[in-house]
């Protein structure tokens, strides 16, 4: 039968194959519009009924539809989709008519706003919620809190860690009058770490530790106690209390390898390395890290490992691997890079850039530091932008000291707007050897000074920061014995609970009279012991400080005439005892000064550590007050420089004596470290207009013998240093 069909129609065609062309186009034409007329009808009745099935919908159901959608799509992370949303929202008419409506389409456009890092406008939309919040039930107080929650931690985005503050507080309240003792703990853990970015270290551990006894009543060995524990750990790190550090971050590690949370094991893991850091323990810290990196990739932050990467990098560098560091650190930064944390690679260029200068490779050196310099100026990190411009300086100083100075000049003066002292004292110590090689010795001189009276108030703030240091290790002292008299508390009252339960009121009652007055007794006995022990203590007490008073004293008078680090006097000594020998009743017949710097400091400083290198120092010290009578003075004149005044000696005296200085230092070894010394000798004459023309005689004779070789004494003649 098809064969049949097939030939039929085969033989039709070919009848019909002589049929004109134009007319078989325009037949398919016609059908075509056809086809397009009815479809085109077909799709009208299909929106006709589409609206009027969309005109059914209520409009508070339309709204929520699409809150709903905006929701999702913030979840999904098509940020703008929900935007136009939430915009289209905003502008309707029907919107600013409806609390309820206001209050979610302003929290979700806040939340929006949060998820897009644009904290400014969602502090906006969440401050537009707070007055729409009228009611007095708990639901309405749980919303009021959680959008307090929600500003507070965008200011903290926004490093306004007061207003932070002010918010969480806020919140609190709220929580506490609502009793809700777990949001009540959360809130005060985000207080503690926001005063802890304060430096209000006190009030931090307070907070922690209300936070913590309130966990360990409700929901002890689960995450939530682990992150308070984990914050109550950075707390004591940052104090110095590294010992209670790792107590509470042992905790928080415990609970999270109890709960296999691979996440916050990292974390932990990272911060128990920045303990063994502090502390020195460079492999101990090394291995956290390790074990940080070795966990598998899905399961960590990318930043916790970029965070890893980084500090093995510094770990590296501090143990001259360099090749190794330079691999942890260029891990680091594509790790920041792909997260789009470009403040971040910041850093990660300036540690690059000071591991190829250590390796005597400045031009590259020099790249990492522009770039470092850039990110700072883009992000704005004024602290990064005056190291970058202090490492410029340093790197192109040996080739260009012009240069090296403007990079230098410009680190001073951004220098104003960072309160980091040790960075101004590294611009004041590369300006004064930039100077030194232009050979400009008076504003090398003047910039030496500027440096040691600059590094006398960073000694005199880091002796403040250990007092305060230590009297908050004493209030955590204070706080921690304060828990555990609430956690007594505690069990005294269960205790005193099961005893009413299962004793007789009249036998309670009657054990109650009689503890009374046994305790009515106890406290007669107690008081006189106390009164009388109290009175005997404060005798010894005050001949104790009869006694110590003047010994105290002597003590005081030696510690403030010394160099903490040398033992040797300081400069206020050295000035006053070199103003007490040229007053005008002590003119001197003779008189000498020498200048004694440490060869290649910074290399040692470099290569072993600055540990070794204060080691060098002291060895140094030693040699030198060895070699002086009693009548000399041996002070540290800065850095690594020493002064020290021989009255009553003679030039070529004076030039003996550095000799034996000289050959003393070369012939010993300090922590295994070989050094030399230069030497400057100046004596007294006629043409001396006032004794400081000593010490800037001393200083030059000290530069000719650096630079005619290092290791060497140089007696300052007339001639010569105006040659030369």
């Amino acid at each position: 039968m098809l064969r049949s069909l097939y030939f039929r129609y085969s033989y039709m065609f070919d009848i019909n194959t002589n049929i004109n062309t134009n007319r078989m186009f325009l037949s398919i034409l016609i059908v075509a519009l056809a086809l397009t007329m009815i479809a085109s009808n077909i799709q009208a009745k299909s929106n006709e009924t589409e609206l009027s099935s969309e005109a059914t919908i209520p409009l508070s159901e339309q709204i929520n539809n699409a809150l709903s959608k905006a929701k999702s799509l913030i979840s999904q992370k098509d940020y703008h989709a929900a935007e136009v949303i939430i915009n289209q929202l905003l502008t309707d008419d029907f919107s600013s008519k409806n609390t309820s409506v206001l209050v979610d389409i302003y929290t979700t456009a806040g939340k929006l706003n949060y998820k897009q890092k644009k904290f400014n406008n969602a502090v906006v939309q969440f401050e537009k919620v707070i007055p729409l919040i009228t009611g007095n039930d708990d639901d309405s107080k749980k919303q009021l809190a959680a959008i307090y929650h929600e500003i507070a931690q965008c200011y903290k985005h926004l490093k306004d860690i007061p207003e932070s503050i002010a918010n969480y507080q806020k919140s609190l309240v709220i929580q506490q009058g609502r009793e809700d003792a777990l949001a009540v703990a959360i809130a005060l853990k985000n207080i503690a770490m926001a005063e802890n970015k304060q430096r209000n270290y006190i009030r931090a551990l307070d907070h922690a530790r209300r936070s913590l006894n309130i966990l360990s009543s409700i929901s002890p060995s689960t995450s939530r106690y682990a992150q308070v524990a984990l914050a109550s750990g950075i707390i004591y790190r940052n104090i110095g209390h590294y010992e209670k550090s790792l107590d509470y971050i042992q905790q928080a590690k415990h609970i999270y390898e109890q709960e296999n949370d691979l996440r916050h094991l990292a974390e932990v893991d990272n911060q128990i390395g920045l303990i063994y850091t502090k502390l020195d323990q460079l492999n101990n810290a090394k291995s956290f890290y390790s074990q940080t990196i070795a966990l598998p990739i899905d399961k960590v932050e990318p930043e916790t490992r970029a965070a890893a990467f980084r500090e093995l990098g510094v770990i590296h560098y501090y143990q001259n691997d360099l090749a190794k560091s330079i691999n942890m650190l260029t891990t680091a930064l594509q790790l920041y890079q792909s997260m789009n944390s470009y403040s971040k690679t910041t850093r990660i260029h300036f540690l690059l850039g000071t591991n190829y200068l250590k390796q005597e490779k400045a031009a590259i050196a020099t790249g990492y530091f522009k770039q470092s310099l850039a990110l700072a100026i883009e992000y704005k990190q004024a602290e990064f932008q005056v190291q970058s411009l202090n490492y410029l300086g340093k790197a192109v100083l040996e080739k260009d000291v012009e240069k090296a100075i403007s990079f230098l000049e410009q680190a001073l003066l951004l220098s104003s707007e960072v309160d980091d002292k040790e960075n101004i004292l590294m611009t004041y110590h590369w300006l004064k050897e930039a100077e030194k090689i232009k050979g400009n010795l008076t504003k090398s001189l003047l910039y030496s000074e500027e440096k040691y009276q600059l590094s006398q108030i960073i000694q005199k703030e880091r002796e403040a920061f250990d007092f305060t240091k230590n009297q908050v290790i004493l209030a955590s002292y204070k706080l921690e014995t304060e828990l555990d008299a609430l956690r007594e508390d505690a069990e005294l009252s269960a205790l005193k609970l099961d005893q009413q339960q299962t004793q007789i009121a009249l036998m309670l009652q009657s054990q109650k009279i009689t503890e009374l007055e046994i305790k009515k007794k106890r406290f007669s006995i107690f008081l006189l012991i106390t009164t009388l022990s109290v009175f005997v203590i404060l005798v010894f007490y005050i001949l104790y400080r009869y006694k110590n008073t003047r010994a105290i004293n002597r003590e005081l008078d030696y510690l403030a005439s010394r160099d903490p680090l040398t033992n040797c006097y300081n400069r206020r000594i050295l000035y006053q005892r070199f103003n007490e020998s040229f007053e005008p009743s002590k003119t001197p017949i003779q008189y000498s000064v020498l200048l004694a710097d440490i060869d290649s400091f910074k290399t040692i400083n470099d290569t072993y550590g600055h540990t070794s290198g204060d080691k060098v120092l002291q060895g140094v010290a030693k040699v030198l007050m060895n070699n002086a009578s009693e009548a000399d003075t041996v002070a540290r004149f800065g850095g690594e420089e020493f002064c020290i005044l021989l009255p009553d000696s003679s030039e070529k005296e004076a030039e003996q004596i550095a000799e034996q200085m000289r050959q003393g230092i070369e012939s010993s070894q300090f922590e295994s470290i070989t050094v030399t010394c230069s030497f400057g000798v100046a004596s007294f004459s006629v043409d001396v207009e006032c004794n400081l023309t000593l010490i800037e005689r001393a200083d030059m004779a000290l530069y000719q013998s650096k630079y005619q070789g290092r290791n060497r004494v140089t007696r300052w003649e007339s001639k010569s240093m105006k040659h030369d």
